[in-house]
C-alpha cells in the first residue's frame, strides 16, 4: 500500500541513542509487564510539521514565501523508513506530495528517492527533518511534533453505561464482559492475556459485552503496538464490532492511503474519508454512533448506519452495509453485544462507555 496521513502521542518515550536502535516487537515477553511505559528506542518515526519553500526566499515581492507543510515518518524495521512530505492544498496550486525512503545511518536517517518527477535528498536527526529537491530548489524544513486526540480521556456523560472504567491508578473490573481471558492493569487498560499470544497454537479469543445493545453512541480509546517488522493486516490488528456483526477496523495504518481493510474502515465495505491515524503507541479515540438495522420477520428492511469520529475527525457519516462485515453469509441482526476482536496483536483499550439511543435516526 502507498503512503498518506497524520499524528504521534505522548505515551512514546525515547531512550538511548540511535546507534542502539534495533527491531523490537511491542509484544515481546520482555515488555509484557510494561503496558503503559514501554520504552521504544526510535527517535525518528512520527509526525513532523514546518514549511516548504519552493525556491530562494528574498525581500522582493515576487520571492516565494514558505508555506505550511507536514510529514509522516513510518518505521519499516531493519533501520528503514517510509517518508511522506506534503504541503497544504490551500497554499499552492494543489498539494505537493513526495514519497521517499530513508535509512538510519549512525545518529541520523538519510533520506533519498525519486517522486513527482524530482530527486529528493536530506536527513532526519535531533527531532528535525530537512529534505530538498536535488538541483531544482525547494526544501522541506520541519520539527517533530506529538499530536493528541481532543477527546482523549473523555468522561462519560450522566446516564452512560460504563463498560470499562477509566480512573488512572485504579485497575478496572471486567464484570460487564464475558470471560475471554483478557486482563486489566492499574493504568485503566484492558488487553488480552499477554501469556496467550502471539502463539499460533492458542486460539484467538474476542471479548464481548454480556449485555446486548441496539442503537448506541460508543466511546473508546485504543493503543496500537509498535511492530515495525510486520506488514499490513499483521500490524496492530484488532476491531470494534457493533451488534456482534458490524466492524470498525483497528490497525496500524499510520502513513498509508487507507483502504477498506485499514484503520477506521467499515471492514471490507468503506475506507475512512481521511486517514486520521496517529503513530503506534499513541492513544487514539473512536466515537461511533451506531443505528442497528431494521428487521422484520428475520429480514433487513433498513440497513445499519455507522458514523465514526476518529481522533476528533469525522471519517464516516451514516455509512451502511448490506451484510455483516467480514462474513456476507451471516444473517443481519437488530441487536447484539459489542465485541472487541483478538487478532493476535497486543492492542490496548481503555475508557469504554456507551449511551443508548432511541430508534429515530434524526
Amino acid at each position: 500500500m502507498k503512503q498518506y496521513s497524520l499524528g504521534l502521542a505522548a505515551a512514546l518515550t525515547v531512550t538511548g541513542t540511535a546507534s542502539q536502535l534495533r527491531a523490537q516487537h511491542f509484544d515481546e515477553p520482555s515488555v509484557m509487564n510494561q503496558p503503559y511505559t514501554q520504552m521504544v528506542q526510535d527517535p525518528y518515526f512520527g509526525d513532523y510539521e514546518g514549511t516548504y519553500s519552493a525556491g530562494e526566499a528574498g525581500p522582493e515581492p515576487s520571492s516565494p514565501k514558505p508555506v505550511p507543510a507536514e510529514a509522516t515518518v513510518r518505521a519499516l524495521g531493519n533501520r528503514a523508513y517510509a517518508i511522506v512530505l506534503r504541503t497544504h492544498a490551500a497554499d499552492l496550486d494543489g498539494a505537493l506530495q513526495a514519497e521517499v525512503g530513508g535509512r538510519m545511518e549512525g545518529e541520523r536517517v538519510i533520506v533519498s528517492g525519486s517522486s513527482q518527477g524530482h530527486e529528493w535528498e536530506g536527513e532526519i536527526g535531533k527531532q528535525v527533518l530537512r529534505v530538498r529537491k536535488r538541483g531544482y530548489g525547494g526544501v522541506f524544513e520541519m520539527k517533530r511534533v506529538m499530536k493528541k486526540s481532543p477527546i482523549e480521556a473523555l468522561r462519560p456523560p450522566p446516564g452512560a453505561i460504563v463498560l470499562l472504567a477509566f480512573e488512572p491508578g485504579q485497575k478496572p473490573g471486567l464484570e460487564m464482559w464475558t470471560d475471554a481471558g483478557w486482563v486489566t492493569t492499574s493504568e485503566g487498560i484492558m488487553h488480552k492475556n499477554p501469556g496467550e499470544a502471539p502463539r499460533p497454537d492458542l486460539p484467538r479469543r474476542d471479548i464481548s459485552t454480556k449485555r446486548e445493545f441496539k442503537n448506541v453512541r460508543l466511546h473508546l480509546e485504543f493503543r496500537i503496538p509498535y511492530e515495525p517488522d510486520l506488514r499490513e493486516q499483521a500490524r496492530g490488528n484488532s476491531g470494534v464490532i457493533l451488534a456482534d456483526r458490524y466492524e470498525v477496523q483497528v490497525l496500524d495504518s499510520y502513513g498509508l492511503i487507507p483502504g477498506d481493510g485499514d484503520c477506521a474502515s467499515i471492514y471490507g465495505v468503506a475506507p475512512p474519508r481521511v486517514n486520521a491515524a496517529f503513530p503506534p503507541l499513541s492513544w487514539q479515540t473512536y466515537d461511533i454512533t451506531f443505528y442497528a438495522p431494521g428487521m422484520e420477520g428475520g429480514k433487513m428492511v433498513r440497513g445499519p448506519r455507522l458514523t465514526v469520529v476518529w481522533n476528533g475527525i469525522k471519517v464516516h457519516e451514516n455509512q451502511t452495509t448490506p451484510t455483516p462485515t467480514g462474513d456476507s453469509e451471516r444473517p443481519n441482526a437488530g441487536s447484539g453485544p459489542i465485541r472487541i476482536q483478538d487478532h493476535g496483536n497486543l492492542v490496548y483499550y481503555r475508557n469504554i462507555w456507551v449511551e443508548e439511543l432511541p430508534d429515530t435516526q434524526d
